[in-house]
């Protein structure tokens, strides 16, 4: 693991908990775009079964899909090496990198919403173009997590298009995304075959 990527995740934590704060400081002409923005993304628990039930069946149903696909084109179990001590790998992976990822990926995704409520006015124009950025920056986060096989990009790339669709499908709400993503990065830890 590269020690980097530990001060870069809390270091994006930080700014989305001040991120209001923050946005007081920007000159006049920036601050109204970004407090949209602020604002638009929001954590909340909400009721429990669509903000943690839900995202939680959705991987647990994605992570079945893919075994199953991996044992019938390539006859094998998908073994994804976990080469950090176990604490550490659920400490970065099923915590860190799941809430500074999908703060990330849900920023991008709500600045191109609200760009997109502000230029068009018909529901199914703002529906088509968010996403469009969905699977742009869907592809850029698949693209930042390196890995030699394109299996695995193309279950990063869907994984980030399902991400994105519960950050939209719940009202922009940070939380289930962070579920789901934490799901999934826990989930690979699992070594039962079918």
């Amino acid at each position: 693991m590269d020690l980097f990527i530990i001060p870069t995740q809390l270091l994006i934590i930080v700014l989305y908990l001040f991120r209001i704060p923050t946005i007081e400081r920007f000159p006049k002409s920036l601050k109204g775009f970004y407090s949209g923005i602020a604002n638009d993304i929001r954590f909340d628990i909400g009721t429990w079964w669509k903000t943690v039930l839900v995202p939680l069946l959705v991987i647990v149903g994605t992570y079945l899909v893919w075994v199953m696909y991996n044992n019938m084109i390539f006859h094998t179990f998908p073994l994804l090496p976990v080469a950090d001590p176990l604490p550490l790998y659920i400490a970065e992976s099923g915590i860190l990198a799941p809430v500074s990822e999908e703060i990330l990926q849900c920023v991008l995704l709500s600045m191109a919403f609200v760009l997109f409520t502000r230029i068009y006015k018909n529901r199914w124009m703002i529906t088509g173009m968010c996403f469009a950025a969905l699977m742009i920056v869907s592809y850029i986060f698949a693209n930042a997590h390196t890995n030699p096989t394109s299996i695995n990009w193309l279950m990063r790339f869907f994984q980030f298009m399902i991400y994105g669709a519960i950050y939209f499908l719940n009202g922009r709400n940070l939380l289930p995304a962070i579920v789901a993503h934490s799901a999934w990065n826990l989930i690979l830890l699992n070594r039962v075959e079918f």
